[in-house]
């Protein structure tokens, strides 16, 4: 030990030196480590939401819930499963064990479900996994719109500002509650599907596969991208009468509009209504990459939330 004193003693200038690096690495790291008011907290637990449009809680259970509960059943590691069939949807939450890779059981749940999704019926959505932790519930910071406009003004405001939001550096996303959603009514007149032989579900598919954008590649010219896509989404009544279901014996087109009674374009009533103050109002949740400062973006949305109010 005397000696590492002595050897240090005669190598002044080297200690200072290591000194000056240590002191400008901790003030280096004082201002530019991430900063967190919550660290994200892995809980081990997954949702698999799938969506049956049209369909009653116990077809829901029967049709989707059951289907996807059997292809998770014997995955190693899991604490508890519990479902919940709905109008609508089924909502399946999976507990991991504590302790455990829940990245790789995350991996092989989702390929069993996947296995499975032919099995489901043609009307049924993908099913939608999410992947729990802390940050999930625990956004950066929330914004509200509020005033004296309708919900369908405050939302094409909330979509505006979300575009804008969504810009800022270590945005990863931004979520809105309490929003209405665009949507086109189309009222099917029983008597036609008889007449014709089709079937509601028939109906819906063919406009579920109508109503779909896919990117289909770039196209470079002089230093520019251009994104090419296929497909439409709606957004003219037009549109959605001229959906083609099927032929019949003569070859013609049977189209959503020899079936309808009525198209109208109108917005869905949130699931979710918010208000502040006994006011309604539309939120915007921000969230943020992992890597990223809670702080800085925190002070990054305010800066454009009071921008977008002027």
């Amino acid at each position: 030990m005397k000696n590492f004193v002595n050897l240090n003693l005669k190598q002044k200038v080297f200690i200072n030196v290591v000194f000056v690096i240590l002191m400008v690495s901790g003030v280096y790291s004082l201002f530019n480590t991430p900063v967190e008011n919550l660290p994200p907290v892995a809980i081990g637990k997954v949702v698999i939401t799938t969506i049956h449009y049209g369909a009653s809680a116990r077809d829901v259970e029967q049709l989707v819930t059951r289907e996807i509960e059997e292809a998770i059943d014997g995955l190693e590691n899991v604490e508890y499963v519990q479902s919940t069939s709905m109008r609508n949807v089924s909502s399946i939450l999976i507990k991991f064990i504590d302790d455990t890779d829940y990245r790789h059981l995350y991996d092989e749940l989702r390929l069993r479900v996947l296995n499975v999704r032919a099995q489901l019926p043609d009307t049924v959505d993908d099913p939608i996994f999410t992947y729990l932790d802390s940050q999930d519930w625990k956004p950066v910071i929330i914004a509200n719109l509020i005033g004296d406009l309708s919900n369908t003004s405050l939302t094409l405001l909330a979509e505006e500002l979300k575009s804008d939001l969504r810009k800022l550096d270590g945005v990863q996303e931004v979520a809105l509650e309490g929003d209405y959603h665009q949507e086109f009514q189309v009222h099917i007149d029983p008597q036609r599907l008889r007449d014709t032989g089709i079937s509601f579900a028939e109906v819906a598919k063919a406009i579920a596969d109508a109503n779909v954008k896919i990117p289909s590649g770039r196209y470079r010219q002089q230093g520019h991208n251009t994104l090419l896509d296929t497909g439409q989404v709606f957004d003219r009544q037009q549109q959605v009468l001229d959906v083609a279901v099927r032929r019949d014996g003569d070859g013609n087109f049977i189209r959503v509009r020899d079936l309808a009674t009525l198209a109208s374009l109108s917005h869905r009533e949130p699931d979710l209504v918010s208000t502040v103050n006994g006011q309604s109002t539309v939120k915007l949740k921000v969230k943020k990459q992992d890597e990223a400062n809670a702080i800085t973006i925190a002070e990054q949305v305010k800066e454009e939330v009071h921008r977008f109010n002027q």
